[in-house]
């Protein structure tokens, strides 16, 4: 039984690719159910709307930058 190195070297490289998608599957399903950021429901409303009425300079800046830009096309 002679087994070759182009066999046993095909055989690791297919175990690890295997062993590789393996955790890669139960690193995502573990992401999925441990995910602190989806712990709560977005209602879509700001947290300080008042704030939103006053735009800030650099609001205002990227304002000019985004009409100045839409402009040039």
């Amino acid at each position: 039984m002679d087994i070759s190195i182009e066999t046993t070297v095909q055989l690791i490289l297919v175990s690890s690719a295997f062993f590789l998608i393996w955790f890669i599957f139960r690193l995502r399903t573990k992401d999925n159910f441990h995910d602190s950021e989806l712990t709560y429901e977005y209602d879509g409303k700001a947290r300080n709307p008042s704030l939103l009425m006053d735009p800030d300079e650099l609001a205002l800046k990227e304002l000019d930058r985004l009409i100045e830009d839409a402009f040039e096309q």
